[in-house]
């Protein structure tokens, strides 16, 4: 990403950082893996990570796999109160996350409404994510960002490794990017349950134009994994810094 390599910077939570060919291999590896777990076209990806250097990898790897991301607060956890979890990476093994904890509904929620066929996240939401899946969210596919003893789910670092060639990722030319959905975020619901919002390639590609026009210097400064932003700040952003 631009504004880490800029800076020389790691990232905070995870000490990871990436050149643009190594985020370009990653992207690439995670859309042959999910093409090989059986992902179709328009299939949603859930996310729900904090910040760390993967994430634009993950985005754009949905994205050439022809798929959809649905960007989910990492908030979203069991209970209703803020608590410390331990966050193995594979690089900081004992590093701690602090995490806002809200009810497991709005996650539920939002797996179940935006039909999500796989979910990323980190080892601190695994559990509950697998007790949603035993639940009722059968068909779920786990993917997981860092180490842990539990079982049942798809390591993320396996997953990159998929060999690429042969492999038809889906290009702009393919597609008319302005009625293709390629984000799903969710609303607040502060009138009812959260909304997922339709946001087109074509949309984002705006949105970023605008954010790197002058006025808008304040998202190259912010960088990735140095504040707890909102997933649609978070969002825009990672990929104007990508």
């Amino acid at each position: 990403m631009r504004i880490l390599l800029y800076f020389n910077q790691e990232c905070l939570e995870s000490g990871r950082k990436y050149t643009y060919r190594e985020m370009f291999d990653l992207s690439r590896g995670f859309a042959a893996g999910l093409l090989k777990l059986g992902l179709n076209r328009r299939d949603v990806v859930g996310v729900t990570l904090p910040n760390l250097p993967e994430y634009a990898s993950i985005l754009l790897g949905v994205w050439d796999a022809g798929g959809i991301c649905s960007p989910i607060n990492p908030s979203y956890g069991p209970g209703n109160v803020p608590f410390l979890h331990s966050h193995r990476s594979a690089i900081t093994p004992s590093l701690k996350v602090r995490i806002n904890v809200f009810s497991t509904d709005d996650l539920k929620w939002q797996l179940t409404n935006s039909e999500a066929k796989y979910v990323v996240t980190i080892p601190a939401h695994l559990k509950f994510l697998q007790e949603l899946k035993a639940e009722s969210l059968k068909s779920l596919e786990i993917i997981v960002i860092g180490e842990t003893d539990e079982q049942d789910f798809i390591p993320f670092f396996d997953l990159v490794k998929t060999d690429t060639k042969g492999v038809r990722f889906l290009t702009g030319s393919e597609i008319d990017t302005t009625e293709e959905v390629a984000m799903l975020p969710y609303s607040s619901g502060t009138t009812g349950l959260p909304k997922g919002v339709m946001l087109t390639h074509s949309s984002i590609c705006t949105n970023i134009y605008q954010c790197t026009q002058p006025g808008a210097l304040i998202m190259e400064k912010r960088g990735i994994g140095s504040s707890p932003d909102p997933p649609a700040e978070r969002f825009i952003a990672l990929v104007c810094n990508t």
